[in-house]
């Protein structure tokens, strides 16, 4: 079949079928973008429903005072008597018990759901009553086998203040609500937004897990995304006429593009080396460029394999160069970042400081009497000792973000992002004591070597790397004055 023939059978499908997908993934996107805002709101309203029943256990706790408690056990078994003490104190219901049997209660009429059980001794107390009330009981001085319990219900009413439709949950099972949705207690599961029946979303501002959640679930529905309605006659119009008018501008393209890939084809046929003759399978334009295309793609690859061996070559090059970078920038002796480095990361930690406002802390070691061990003992030794030192303090930093960098003889400097100089304190400290835990080498010959540490912080007591590398040398020196073999920063006396 010739191009333009197919151009003609296919060029509806290729214009209105695009049209009718974006039109259904619109809608899709529509409907995801009216859940995302109504989570949003629910998100928004949780923080209002935890207010409100803070509020509520603190109104609880105020209202059911000692002299409340006093007036409900004076009135004896009066009715009358409690129900003046409730009404009085602002509470929904005030249960006295004596030795664990209520002898007098006054309830509100909650507007629980049927079958939710709010009787005076589920109310004084019992686990039954979880997530119904805000509560709160005073044990009378002198009766310590009287209590009176008192607090609010979390009913329908309550509800209807959240300003948000919503359900009362306790221990898993819907006990009032205020939303025109029901709500199955298995459904009460999900810590985040979920979906529920009929399109609406929840979210529970709960404690406990699956069927012992307690709280108050919210609910809210997405906006409705409207859906296609029926044609009318003019519409059918406009739709009939564009279906003509396709069908019209697909001839003519067919005829456009049909005109260019013949000629296409001839050139792309004429292209070839002279030794690559294509013989044509089909009359088909594309076939034919797909074939001098093949040909073409032949002759690419045998080139693309004679330059693979050069990206090898590069890709080894630049291992090489890597590894000698790293040369540049590392101890010979001990392994650890050089002066350069420190330079480097001290530059960086202090962009990121300021820009994200974010402590730091710098820690200068110095080996105490490092000079006796290299005297006493000889250099080798005391370069296994700055090894070991090295080891050691590597041990106790975070791996992939501490920096531990020589910066001169036996003195290093340690960069610790993200730490305050209290963090900071507690790493010296622990890089001191495990310096001096052990001795150095094996045996009898090895050594004990402490180590004074000087301490500084970002921004505390600085805004460049200079200023926090003089106050940590300072510091460190004035560990050195005050006896050696502990911490010392600006604002802390000297440890041992």
């Amino acid at each position: 079949m010739r191009l333009r023939s197919r151009l003609m059978l296919f060029f509806l499908v290729i214009v209105l079928g695009p049209a009718a997908g974006g039109v259904f993934m619109g809608r899709q996107m529509a409907e995801r973008q009216s859940t995302a805002r109504a989570d949003g709101r629910l998100e928004g309203a949780s923080i209002a429903v935890v207010h409100a029943l803070n509020q509520q256990v603190a109104q609880a706790m105020q209202r059911l005072t000692a002299s409340v408690a006093l007036r409900a056990v004076a009135g004896g078994a009066s009715v009358d008597a409690l129900h003046r003490v409730r009404m009085g104190a602002g509470l929904d219901y005030l249960v006295v018990v004596r030795r664990g049997h209520v002898v007098a209660a006054d309830l509100r009429p909650a507007t629980f759901r049927p079958g939710v059980s709010v009787s005076a001794a589920t109310l004084a107390g019992g686990p039954a009553q979880a997530g119904l009330v805000s509560d709160y009981h005073v044990l009378l001085a002198g009766q310590p086998s009287t209590a009176v319990w008192g607090g609010l219900f979390r009913d329908q009413a309550f509800l209807r203040t959240l300003g948000t439709p919503g359900l009362t949950v306790g221990s898993g099972r819907v006990a009032a609500s205020s939303a025109p949705v029901s709500v199955p207690p298995t459904s009460i599961e999900a810590s985040g937004p979920s979906g529920l029946a009929g399109g609406w979303r929840e979210l529970c501002v709960c404690t406990g897990a699956g069927s012992t959640r307690t709280g108050i679930v919210i609910v809210g529905h997405p906006a409705r995304v409207g859906a296609f309605t029926a044609f009318g006659p003019l519409t059918l119009l406009v739709l009939i006429a564009a279906m003509l008018l396709a069908v019209l501008l697909g001839f003519r393209m067919a005829g456009l593009v049909a005109g260019p890939v013949t000629r296409l084809a001839e050139e792309a046929t004429a292209s070839l080396p002279d030794d690559v003759v294509i013989i044509p399978e089909t009359s088909d334009e594309v076939s034919q460029i797909d074939e001098a295309l093949a040909a073409l793609r032949t002759g690419l690859r045998q080139t693309t394999d004679e330059l693979g061996g050069s990206r090898e070559e590069l890709r080894v090059t630049k291992e090489r160069l890597d590894d000698q970078e790293r040369l540049v920038l590392t101890d010979g002796l001990t392994g650890v970042w050089n002066r350069r480095y420190l330079e480097m990361a001290l530059s960086d930690a202090l962009q990121r400081g300021q820009r994200r406002k974010r402590p730091f802390a710098v820690l200068m070691v110095d080996l105490d009497h490092f000079k006796k061990v290299n005297d006493t003992y000889g250099h080798q030794q005391g370069d296994d000792v700055l090894v070991e030192l090295c080891r050691r303090i590597r041990s106790s930093l975070r791996t992939h973000l501490d920096v531990l960098a020589r910066y001169g003889g036996e003195e290093f400097v340690i960069l610790l992002p993200e730490t305050n100089p209290q963090g900071a304190f507690i790493v010296a400290q622990k890089i001191r004591r495990l310096v001096r835990a052990e001795p150095f080498g094996e045996g009898e010959d090895g050594l004990r070597v402490t180590v004074s540490i000087g301490l500084s912080s970002y921004p505390g007591d600085g805004e460049d790397h200079e200023q926090l590398l003089a106050i940590a040398d300072a510091n460190l020196y004035r560990a050195k004055g005050a006896g050696r073999d502990r911490v010392m920063t600006g604002a802390t006396s000297p440890e041992s």
